[in-house]
């Protein structure tokens, strides 16, 4: 299964699932158009049942929401921090964590450690890093690392 975020025509945020066949068919398994406004989507997964969006919001903030994904897909919460002007999220360590580089409101990088709660979705800020000026955010894990790119 393969799990999207996208800002839709409408600029609000969709979040769909997607079924690959073992031939390489890929088709759209359900959707769930969150109907909130919604820029730079970014998705990761914190186990086999639970995605978190990363996305910029109408007030240019950052916006984390908790998606539970089964027979359908339903959002679970919501958490943010500050203005944003570039972001990404992934994964990290055990199940649970989510990093969020972003470039903040200074023009920095700042690296933000959250932790998912895996039954109801709740999204709590553990702790946050900040460093150099970046224009453009990306992130990836190699174990229980975060690798961050500027």
């Amino acid at each position: 299964m393969v799990i999207t975020a996208v800002e839709d025509i409408t600029g609000d945020l969709t979040v769909e699932a997607w079924t690959v066949s073992a031939s390489g068919t890929i088709e759209q398994w359900a959707t769930n158009p969150a109907e909130f406004p919604a820029s730079i989507a970014s998705i990761a997964a914190v186990s086999s049942s639970q995605v978190v969006t990363a996305v910029r919001n109408s007030a240019g903030d950052l916006q984390l929401d908790s998606w539970s994904v089964g027979a359908s897909i339903w959002h679970q919460e919501t958490a943010g921090a500050g203005a944003v002007s570039q972001l990404d999220i992934t994964a990290w360590a055990d199940s649970g964590h989510v990093a969020t580089p972003v470039s903040n409101s200074g023009g920095k990088l700042e690296v933000i450690d959250w932790i998912v709660n895996p039954t109801t979705g709740a999204i709590v800020r553990q702790s946050s890093s900040t460093v150099v000026a970046a224009s453009q955010v990306a992130a990836s894990t190699i174990g229980t690392l975060v690798s961050r790119h500027r």
